[in-house]
């Protein structure tokens, strides 16, 4: 009992989640969620450590349901890019080759009035990101990228 550890204003705590995985991997993601509960398991032992670092106080936890498998459900979804909101750069651009609607991971470039276009836009999260360029007479270093988004519940 949480008043015994010290704890009158304790409150109860619902955990859940949902994790995504193909078939194959299905099966052992439910036996590892399923020693979230047990700290006598390397896993449960982690997710205690990790709640603990948290929340101020923690009391034993229970599985209210076993972990269930459903498959054929939708994993993620982005809504598509708008084209217009491409913006190509140097002097010598004349719009891009993107469409209305891009659909994620989609790209386009800028278009040119001479040459090729540098770069390339790409529709990533619902986002347009990174850059065309037509440079004309300007100079432009190019080089790999590595995009991520990160996303969180935070209060």
């Amino acid at each position: 009992d949480a008043r015994l550890a010290g704890q009158p204003t304790a409150k109860a705590v619902t955990i859940g989640g949902e994790l995504n995985s193909d078939a194959a991997g299905a099966a052992d993601i439910q036996l590892r969620v399923a020693q979230l509960p047990d700290s006598t398991t390397a896993i449960g032992n982690r997710f205690a450590i990790a709640a603990r670092g948290v929340l101020g106080y923690l009391g034993p936890i229970e599985q209210v349901h076993a972990p269930v498998h459903m498959p054929d459900q939708v994993v993620d979804f982005h809504r598509a890019c708008r084209g217009d909101s491409a913006r190509p750069l140097g002097n010598n651009s004349m719009g891009t080759n993107c469409p209305a609607t891009m659909k994620e991971r989609s790209t386009c470039a800028a278009q040119c009035n001479s040459g090729v276009a540098n770069g390339t836009f790409l529709c990533l999260e619902s986002k347009v990101r990174l850059t065309s360029v037509c440079p004309g007479n300007d100079s432009v270093i190019m080089g790999d990228k590595v995009l991520f988004t990160l996303a969180a519940v935070a209060s």
